[in-house]
């Protein structure tokens, strides 16, 4: 019978090649914190509002700094990130149960700044489309540091049993 021989070929194939899997350690496509002194660091944290539907939070986190995640970045939106001093590419992020919104913001961070990434939700147009604004504002004066971004938000249902056609 060859049932045998091809058995032990596959057997050896697969010993040879072995298991791969991604090492813990393998950083690459996160988000590392600057090893820059304090003085050539600025910090950048997300923001919430509460008491939505359910008890659930309004949640604007910063999910991506120059196109590096940050880990669990949903789950700290309030600790801030470090970064250092200089231009930045941040993606920002909106989360409300499995609604969800994202966009880029540039901003040019000053050296021992503190930053907030704020958001407004709302509903435009006569289908009452969901949309999220995102901007950052320096903590030290209020002052808005990027331009407002308008996102639509996806996700979640926009059934109501209130609406009458």
């Amino acid at each position: 019978m060859r049932v045998a021989p091809v058995i032990a070929v596959t057997a050896l194939v697969l010993l040879a090649t072995g298991c791969t899997t991604a090492p813990d350690n393998d950083l690459s496509g996160k988000y590392q914190p600057p090893s820059a002194s304090g003085a050539e660091v600025a910090f950048l944290s997300g923001s919430r509002v509460g008491g939505g539907m359910l008890d659930e939070d309004h949640r604007a986190y910063i999910l991506l700094v120059d196109n590096l995640f940050l880990p669990e970045a949903r789950n700290n939106w309030q600790k801030p990130v470090s970064i250092t001093a200089g231009e930045h590419i941040v993606t920002a992020a909106y989360a409300y149960g499995s609604f969800v919104a994202r966009t880029e913001l540039k901003l040019q961070a000053k050296a021992q700044a503190t930053y907030h990434l704020m958001f407004k939700y709302g509903t435009e147009g006569p289908r009452r489309q969901l949309y999220n604004d995102f901007w950052i504002v320096d903590d030290a004066d209020g002052k808005t540091v990027t331009p407002v971004q308008h996102s639509v938000v996806t996700g979640g249902s926009t059934y109501s049993p209130f609406e009458v056609n």
